[in-house]
């Protein structure tokens, strides 16, 4: 790796050359040191020390006028070789010294006819330490340059060590690595996972140019590739989401973190992550959020809207506009032997809709077909491919349609209609989303039928109404037919009953239809959040997920809860309780909300209330929750307070819950405690019409009654009265 390695081994040598010490000089090391040299270097310094010693004797001969004095002027040989030994191991201090001591006292005689002069005593006096300190200083630059080649061949083995080990660290990544020239785009180097995610061998990728792997630097409409280096060049490093192009053609996403390097010359260093996994996580939430939007609409408008036709346009519009469709419209099938009729639709222009009728909903539409005829839904993902679309085909692709389903709508057994949905893109619907469309047909169904038995049960008492008012003008005339009529009459009275029970029935049946759905998709937002590797935005989508999942199951329980009292199946459980604590709790539940809208929030409990009373603590928290979260919803600034006082005789307890909020119209007062209606501040803040409802069932189920008191522009006071008994101590948990 040219370019990588090339750093690596300038990295601890910035120079490049060998890093050594300063030099020390070889006087300040121990003999045993010396000693401890290479032979090469002894054998060295011992040829110059000879060479030194012939040229010597060669000077001295030269000093001394003749030759025949040669072989006495040897004697001079054992000084010079004592002053290079002591200069070769023990360095240029040493080789003085040794000079020093053993030239000056040499005999002057040394052999017979030697001339015994001052200069030649002098001569030796001087010249021997010069030969022992040339010999170390000898000795010394030698060595230091042995150090020197020794130090740098340790340094290049360690740069080869950390070139192979960086090498092998790159290679082993898990994400690809690139190295490219910012000025050609030309690939320098790349690591193994960068060559096995694009299916090229490592010398067929290093022979290619980023516009060959990356086709978006080309495009027109994107950022180019000078643009993305100058970017570079100025913040130093990027990262950016594009695309790669593999050997065989196919293209995926990556992530690109990349970062501008100046050296020697300029690199770009691009480490590339494969985020297809990512994508396809980012595109299942998408798909969950769109079906739960759809699901979670169109469950909430069942459970308020008790007109059909009303029923049938609202599933519509909210599946073009919340679940992402092009067009979506409902079929009634009156008669078999009839074409369908069209009941509701969205997202279509007129003349769509005229030829939808002619085509769609005739024989041509073998989805249409093939739903009514098996009962079970048709879908076709591929509209341009399919065969079966063929009749169609140029009319739905004209429009934009590309795929499509056909739900069943089934009523007492037989097939009522379709609920067809037409999306703009190939393979829309997922096996878990028309999963979840089944069951939404099947709420539609079942909602028509109990508005058809709920149809029936007003027909049913508008005629008992007649009857009523007819037999008062007849009783004396038709006394012979009243047991008649007493017998329509209970008839009458049985299938009201009826159509209650069924009421009832639909609405726990739908609930938990939609329960069991929405556990699901909680359940899998929650492996998703806890088992992916998502980011922010995800984890925002799948937040968005479970919060409305869990305003959907309180909606739900409220719904339960009031069928659960319609039909008589609520009971009192009371009990001793502290409801100074109750009202505490009540206050650390809502403390945060009212901080967050910083609303004032206070409880003021009266003297003579007990500590401990007797009744139903449970219905009596819901019913405190249902009305401060009423207040806490409404009250946009100022103050809520919930007061606690005893009545004169102390056998009843009065609970007001008093704000600053919008106030409540005189008109709209009688629908308050109404299952299912709202104030006017209630259909803009949201909610389903049952807390009043519920609270006022509660309050009379233990012997009180609940009342208002508001004013426009000025709050409400919500009070009620309820007979307790005071209770002795008791220890809580």
């Amino acid at each position: 790796m040219e370019t990588i390695t090339s750093t690596v081994a300038r990295n601890d040598n910035p120079g490049g050359s060998p890093q050594h010490h300063p030099s020390r000089g070889l006087d300040d090391e121990n003999w045993l040191n010396r000693w401890r040299r290479p032979a090469g270097a002894r054998a060295v310094a011992l040829g110059i020390v000879i060479l030194a010693a012939i040229v010597a004797i060669g000077m001295i001969v030269y000093w001394t006028g003749g030759t025949v004095y040669v072989w006495a002027h040897l004697m001079y040989v054992p000084i010079i070789l004592a002053a290079a030994v002591f200069g070769i191991y023990g360095g240029a201090a040493a080789g003085l010294l040794g000079a020093f001591i053993i030239g000056p006292f040499m005999p002057l005689n040394v052999a017979e006819g030697t001339p015994q002069t001052l200069s030649n005593w002098l001569f030796r006096v001087f010249f021997f330490p010069f030969v022992g300190m040339l010999c170390g200083f000898l000795s010394k630059v030698l060595n230091e340059r042995i150090d020197l080649l020794k130090e740098a061949n340790a340094e290049q083995r360690k740069a080869a060590e950390a070139i192979a080990l960086f090498r092998a660290l790159i290679d082993h990544a898990n994400d690809a690595i690139e190295v490219v020239d910012p000025e050609s785009g030309r690939i320098l180097d790349v690591n193994e996972k960068a060559s096995k995610i694009h299916g090229y061998a490592r010398n067929e990728y290093q022979a290619l140019n980023i516009f060959e792997i990356n086709p978006l630097f080309n495009n027109p409409g994107g950022k180019s590739w000078e643009v993305h280096v100058g970017e570079l060049r100025r913040l130093g490093s990027l990262v950016f989401e594009s695309e790669h192009r593999r050997k065989d053609g196919s293209i995926f996403p990556v992530e690109i973190n990349a970062s501008y390097i100046r050296h020697e010359r300029d690199y770009i260093l691009a480490v590339v992550r494969d985020i297809t996994e990512r994508k396809r996580a980012d595109q299942r939430i998408h798909q969950l959020n769109r079906v739960y939007a759809v699901l979670s609409g169109i469950n909430e408008l069942i459970v308020r809207e008790r007109d059909t036709q009303k029923l049938f346009e609202g599933a519509c519009r909210i599946a073009v506009e919340k679940g992402g469709v092009r067009l979506a419209w409902i079929g009634l099938l009156k008669d078999p032997a009839q074409p369908i009729q069209l009941a509701a639709h969205a997202g279509a222009s007129p003349d769509t809709l005229a030829a939808l009728q002619r085509v769609f909903t005739g024989p041509g539409c073998a989805f249409t077909k093939s739903a009514l005829e098996t009962g079970k839904h048709a879908v076709c993902n591929d509209v341009e491919h399919s065969p079966e679309a063929a009749p169609w085909r140029a009319l739905a692709l004209e429009r934009g349609y590309r795929s499509l389903v056909s739900l069943p709508l089934n009523v007492d057994g037989r097939r009522a209609g379709v609920f067809n949905i037409y999306a703009g893109e190939e393979e829309f619907f997922d096996a878990d989303e028309l999963r979840l469309l089944d069951e939404l047909a099947a709420d539609i169904s079942f909602a028509m039928e109990v508005n058809q038995q709920e149809i029936e049960r007003k027909r049913a008492e508008e005629e008992l109404e007649r009857h009523r008012h007819h037999l008062e003008d007849l009783v004396r005339e038709r006394t012979t037919d009243l047991e008649k009529t007493r017998d329509d009459l209970a008839k009458a009275k049985d299938a009201a009953e009826s159509a209650n029970r069924a009421k009832s029935t639909f609405l726990a049946n739908m609930s938990h239809e939609i329960r069991t759905p929405m556990n699901a998709i909680l359940g899998f937002s929650q492996l998703l959040d806890r088992n992916s590797p998502l980011n922010e935005q995800q984890r925002k989508y799948l937040g968005t997920i479970r919060n409305s999942g869990e305003h959907l199951l309180d909606l739900i329980n409220d719904i339960l809860e009031m069928s659960k009292i319609e039909t008589g199946q609520i009971t009192l459980r009371p009990g001793p309780f502290n409801i100074h604590r109750l009202l505490m709790d009540v206050e650390s539940l809502f403390h945060f909300r009212t901080d967050a809208k910083q609303l004032r929030f206070g409880i003021e409990i009266a003297p003579g209330v007990p500590d401990f009373i007797t009744a139903d603590e449970g219905k009596l928290r819901q019913v405190l929750i249902n009305l401060v979260g009423n207040a806490v919803k409404f009250t946009e600034s100022g103050e809520i307070t919930v007061t606690a006082s005893p009545d004169g005789t102390g056998n009843r307890l009065r609970i007001a819950v008093r704000d600053t909020g919008p106030g409540i119209g005189v008109e709209e007062r009688p629908r308050l405690f109404q299952s299912f209606e709202q104030a006017s501040a209630g259909h803009r803040a949201g909610g389903t019409g049952l807390g009043l409802a519920i609270s006022r069932e509660f309050i009379r189920l233990m012997g009180g009654e609940i009342h208002v008191e508001s004013e426009l522009g000025k709050g409400s006071n919500f009070w009620f009265e309820v007979p307790v008994e005071t209770a002795a101590p008791v220890a809580v948990a």
